[in-house]
């Protein structure tokens, strides 16, 4: 009997899953992508950017093995219930349900561009237009206030600061919890008509 004396995990609260894609239109925006140490999640309406050290516990070495990796939502979600995860290899990450009596379950992950030819979007050109450009405040801008929440949630925050982007009415999320804005967030523009 294998007794396991930490619980390695992404927190139960890292809600991640609940910002990608779950209609099938954009299948790489199914998946939680993880690149250069960050957890990336996005439906095309939302996108957050945050690093796995504070949505998790795991160790160094295994935030790399990560690294250019794809888990399905559903998959994820099944994941954080799980008490540790025990082993992550190219294609699988290992986990258990109880640290006393272990009970191995292996869930699939993609590498990403590799297989089924899901590659993710290109992340970190959006957050750099939107990050980068020139604010005009006295523009309106309209936005669902569910995502906003949806947001807070996934990473366990609840007090946003929201900068609107007065070049394409996109909006800028960061977290007063997080003083060194470690963890980047964007709600893309609402269609309205008057």
């Amino acid at each position: 009997m294998k007794f396991l004396k930490r619980s390695y995990n992404f927190s139960k609260k890292a809600k991640l899953d609940k910002l990608c894609e779950h209609e099938g239109f954009r299948v790489p925006l199914e998946y939680v992508f993880f690149d250069q140490g960050n957890a990336i999640a996005s439906d095309g309406c939302v996108l957050i950017v945050v690093p796995i050290e504070i949505i998790s516990n795991l160790e160094q070495s295994d935030i790399e093995k990560l690294n250019g990796h794809l888990i399905h939502y559903s998959v994820f979600s099944k994941l954080i219930k799980m008490d540790a995860i025990i082993e992550i290899t190219g294609s699988y990450i290992t986990a258990c349900n109880d640290t006393y009596y272990p009970i191995k379950v292996s869930f699939p992950i993609k590498v990403n561009g590799l297989e089924d030819g899901y590659e993710y979007y290109d992340y970190k050109k959006i957050l750099n237009n939107m990050y980068h450009a020139p604010k005009n405040t006295s523009d309106e801008i309209c936005f669902n206030a569910k995502m906003l929440n949806d947001l807070c949630a996934a990473v366990d925050q609840h007090n946003p600061i929201i900068t609107p982007n007065g070049e394409n009415g996109a909006i800028k999320v960061r977290f007063k919890e997080d003083p060194y804005d470690r963890i980047q967030a964007a709600i893309m523009p609402r269609l309205f008509s008057d």
